[in-house]
């Protein structure tokens, strides 16, 4: 009986010691993810500053880790409010934010290359030049852009590969694409 109490004894430290462990594992588990998403978002406010540079703009990724693992993406201005997306902004500021964040996670991710399906559609092609400087630093520090685009703008000046396609207005067929490098 005095063998079973001591092992029962030394049970509930050995239970005690890994509760206490498993919270330390936990709560570091989340400082981490914590850390990483301040980085991530240091580096979206970075890209936020070459395509808005007299706003002001500073990103900041929010999740409740402990309720699941959505996050969303906060948009503060000069005066640290949060910033809402006006309607007469029309949608550059919101592309322009989406892919200031698609770099940046990429990059954290390890990731090298990265496709975009129209995702200036909705800017003007002036509007588009914005873009090119984010691009650049992308493409110089290895990422390669793959681009469904409709206007060069927001990329006209990089060195780039370009398919051009078109439908054969008989057969409505896709012809072989032309192939420019510039």
């Amino acid at each position: 009986l005095e063998k079973a109490i001591s092992a029962s004894d030394k049970l509930r430290i050995i239970m005690q010691a890994y509760k206490k462990l498993e919270e330390l594992v936990l709560a570091e588990d989340i400082n981490f993810k914590n850390r990483r998403l301040d980085f991530i978002s240091e580096a979206i406010t970075s890209n936020l500053n070459v395509f808005f540079p007299h706003d002001g703009f500073k990103a900041k990724l929010v999740c409740d880790f402990n309720r699941g693992m959505k996050v969303r993406l906060d948009l503060y201005d000069s005066n640290n409010r949060l910033r809402r997306v006006h309607i007469s902004e029309g949608k550059l500021l919101q592309s322009q934010v989406s892919y200031s964040a698609a770099i940046a996670i990429a990059f954290s991710l390890g990731v090298d290359k990265l496709y975009l399906d129209e995702a200036f559609a909705a800017s003007s092609p002036n509007n588009l030049t914005k873009t090119e400087e984010v691009t650049k630093w992308a493409i110089d520090n290895g990422m390669q852009i793959i681009m469904i685009e409709q206007y060069p703008n927001g990329y006209k000046d990089l060195k780039r590969r370009e398919f051009w396609l078109k439908k054969n207005p008989i057969t409505m067929a896709v012809e072989k694409p032309v192939v420019m490098d510039y």
